[in-house]
């Protein structure tokens, strides 16, 4: 979505993580992997977290694991971040 893109207040507005696809654009075939990559970047975080981030079930975001992604996937905010918009339903009278 481009910033000429006009968002009708009806709709609601999510983040993603693009994580996912960019682990598969740089081969990097596992959340173990990802997670070894991380660790070896000084960014210490569980299996468990970082399954929630990579399946965007996260809910919340330390910018120290930002950065580190960042970093190992060698990516900018713009790839790792997307906005998801969905259109809210009319109330039925």
């Amino acid at each position: 979505m481009d910033a000429t893109t006009e968002i009708p207040d009806s709709a609601d507005r999510y983040v993603v993580l693009h994580v996912r696809a960019l682990m598969a654009d740089r081969n990097i075939r596992s959340v173990a992997a990802l997670q070894r990559l991380l660790i070896a970047a000084g960014v210490d975080i569980s299996n468990q977290q970082l399954n929630r981030i990579v399946d965007n079930r996260a809910t919340l975001l330390n910018l120290n694991v930002i950065n580190g992604l960042l970093k190992v996937l060698h990516c900018s905010v713009h790839e790792l971040f997307g906005e998801l918009v969905v259109p809210r339903k009319p109330d039925n009278p």
